[in-house]
């Protein structure tokens, strides 16, 4: 076996078993408010790809730290996510020994409420409080009058801010807690090809390390680790980990979510990381998802193709401002002798797909000039978008700052803790009216301007393939193989983009990349041609459809209702089962009043893109 391989140790035997305590790990319970109109843990749907209807994607993310800790302790434990009221008191009333919740800082009351309940029907059991939202307990917010940070760290017996695994098991004395972390038995997220889609596309993720030193004021996340980085997984144990994955889902092809605040920090990892996809032909087709900075690509001195050769896919860039008072607001992660149009130029010419994030209402942000940094970041041309307000978050420097200044509002509550929320700060140059419809002009120019993420997927699969396919090495060639695919996978898509294009702007678009495409697919036959013709009259008309049907809808004047994903409950440790025993209780994901229409068999070769 190959070291550093992640293997489930062995269960301990029945008469331990006995003896360790039942452990709950639970989130707060749904349905849960859209916020803005969307879904707010719809990473595509409400956020980086808003606002396209039918060729808007969607997602679904499960909660992962639940089921890493499940997996990574000995003792019995039961992961309820998204549970309903009665599901979590149905739990409860079992008596586990241990509790132990995710927060979300926006749940704060859910949570307070659902602690409530456990210290009235079983209060001999032990708390745990855990995630992001435990960072903001300590600081507290403005207007919380029923006191529920005060009341939840009052009533927690354990309260962890640091890494969950180690914690866990410090709190079960489930020793030794420094043993090795294995994530091969983490469901995977899920993308949808298109708003209605039924198709399901699985997306592992990985946890690679926690924090990060770059220390933006702003970032909630890096400040909960004191702006450390914790690194929790090798080159080999990530790699282990994928092919585990892969051999799970029956697939060869697998994109992966690696999670790791910047991973290009650390150059070895990632390049002993591609090393490893590369040794072996079988997992050429492994490609990854991460986070990094123009800082720490321009440091580690990396290329476009050398990314692509390290199996990279997409990056996700906070690029918050083009201005040049951005460049002296203290985020050294944006200092690097690269430009971010350089660098966003050089990873689209070889395929590699970038998440770019922009933040509105900046104090150097007026109304003269936000538009123009608006544009700026249009022009990069990301092929997906996070566009949002600044958001001071108790625990970080910027509320810190702000509270000092006298800026946060006292109608600042734990529900204000999103990306879709004005009113609880007081933003320089703008009335809360005036951020929101600078936050609306920006997703606006994006549908218009540049059109469904859809196209720039299309872009980057045609340069990668026009790049790549004379390349001197055999990964290369394979990889600019995919990328051709890709393009005639989407070809009938595209073209159903350009026949329901929202600006003459996007029509012109989508239109050039399908006579580039048609040039680089010069080579296919009649009947390859004839295919496509007749789905990208088939997409047409489904596009068409979707306009009507919300038109329709509209009109109808349709209420917003809940999100409501599926609740999940998974056992781990039973006796006498190797892996995790999944039981789903419900189905919901209800969105506008209406249940997510699937259209059957749309696209599903759109899977492999």
């Amino acid at each position: 076996m190959d070291a550093g391989q992640p293997v489930m140790e062995r269960a301990p035997s029945d008469a331990a078993d006995a003896r360790r305590k039942r452990v709950l790990l639970t989130n707060a319970y749904g349905p849960y408010e859209l916020k803005w109109g969307q879904a707010p843990m719809d990473l595509l749907g409400a956020r980086l790809a808003r606002g396209h209807k039918m060729f808007e994607r969607s997602s679904h993310l499960p909660t992962w730290a639940l089921y890493l800790i499940a997996e990574n302790v000995h003792n019995p434990c039961t992961v309820l996510e998204f549970p309903r009221w009665d599901d979590f008191i149905k739990e409860v009333k079992k008596n586990y020994d241990v509790i132990a919740f995710q927060i979300k800082t926006i749940h704060t009351a859910r949570i307070a409420r659902m602690v409530r309940a456990v210290r009235e029907l079983s209060p001999a059991t032990e708390i745990v409080l855990g995630g992001y939202g435990v960072g903001p307990l300590y600081e507290g917010v403005p207007h919380d009058p029923e006191r529920l940070g005060e009341y939840l760290l009052a009533n927690a017996n354990h309260v962890c801010r640091g890494e969950g695994v180690r914690f866990m098991r410090e709190v079960l004395h489930d020793y030794p807690v420094d043993r090795p972390i294995t994530q091969i038995h983490l469901p995977p997220s899920t993308v949808h090809p298109s708003e209605r889609s039924s198709v399901e596309i699985p997306m592992p993720a990985i946890l690679v390390s926690l924090g990060c030193p770059s220390a933006c004021d702003f970032c909630n996340t890096s400040a909960f680790f004191h702006h450390k980085k914790i690194q929790v997984a090798t080159p080999q144990v990530v790699y282990d980990t994928m092919k585990a994955h892969a051999k799970e889902l029956g697939l060869d092809e697998l994109t992966f979510i690696l999670f790791d605040e910047d991973i290009f920090l650390d150059p070895p990892f990632v390049r002993e990381l591609g090393r490893l996809i590369r040794s072996d032909r079988k997992t050429w087709a492994f490609r990854w998802i991460s986070f990094g900075s123009v800082r720490a690509l321009s440091l580690g001195n990396f290329t476009g193709r050398e990314l692509r050769e390290c199996g990279v896919q997409g990056i996700w860039i906070g690029v918050e401002s083009g201005m040049v008072e951005s460049e002296h607001a203290g985020y050294g992660k944006r200092e690097a002798s690269l430009t971010p149009p350089q660098l966003f130029a050089d990873l689209r010419n070889h395929g590699i797909q970038t998440i770019g994030s922009m933040i509105l209402g900046f104090d150097f942000h007026t109304k003269q000039n936000i538009e123009a940094d608006i544009d700026y970041f249009l022009s990069l041309r990301p092929t997906f978008y996070q566009i949002g307000p600044m958001r001071p978050c108790p625990g970080t420097k910027l509320y810190r700052l702000m509270s000092k200044e006298q800026r946060i509002n006292n109608n600042y509550t734990w529900n204000d803790f999103h990306l879709w929320e004005v009113g609880s700060h007081k933003v320089a140059n703008f009335s809360d009216p005036e951020l929101r419809a600078a936050y609306d002009l920006a997703h606006e120019k994006q549908r218009t301007v540049l059109g469904s993420p859809v196209l720039s997927i299309y872009e980057c699969n045609l340069l990668a393939y026009q790049n790549l396919r004379d390349a001197d090495t055999e990964f290369l060639r394979f990889h600019a193989r995919l990328a051709r695919d890709a393009v005639r996978t989407l070809f009938p898509v595209v073209t159903g983009i350009m026949r329901n294009a929202p600006s003459p702007e996007v029509e012109r678009r989508a239109a050039h990349l399908l006579a580039q495409a048609s040039v680089a697919l010069d080579g296919d036959g009649m009947f390859a041609w004839a295919f496509r013709g007749i789905a990208g009259e088939v997409m047409t008309l489904l596009g068409r459809k979707a306009a009507r049907d919300a038109l329709r809808e509209a009109e109808r004047n349709l209420p917003e209702t809940a999100w409501a994903p599926d609740v999940r409950l998974t056992r781990y440790n039973v006796p006498g089962k190797r892996a995790p025993l999944i039981d789903k209780l419900s189905s919901g994901d209800v969105q506008h009043g209406r249940k997510r229409r699937a259209l059957r068999g749309f696209v599903q070769s759109f899977a492999r893109v």
